[in-house]
């Protein structure tokens, strides 16, 4: 086999190698962006639920103090019954 012939073979070798790993950068890159924006709607829908949660906790705390209030009103009620002076 001729010298040029191998070097042609090289050459071609190369760019054939250099174009496959250049469409693998680009799908790696793809893949990459793709990641990033379902991470980042992941963190969206996260924070989206803890929002929602502490507003959900926040609700049923204001009824337990008032809950607590009703009771607080009986109790003193009854202590008042019970201890008439």
């Amino acid at each position: 086999m001729p010298d040029d012939d191998l070097k042609t073979m090289v050459r071609e070798f190369r760019a054939s190698v250099a174009a496959d790993l250049e469409a693998q950068h680009r799908r790696i890159d793809d893949l990459s962006d793709e990641i990033r924006r379902r991470i980042g709607t992941a963190e969206t829908a996260i924070v989206n639920e803890i929002r929602d949660l502490g507003g959900r906790i926040d609700r049923r705390l204001e009824r337990v103090e008032i809950r607590i209030g009703e009771i607080d009103l009986r109790v003193d009620s009854i202590e008042q019954h019970l201890d008439p002076s």
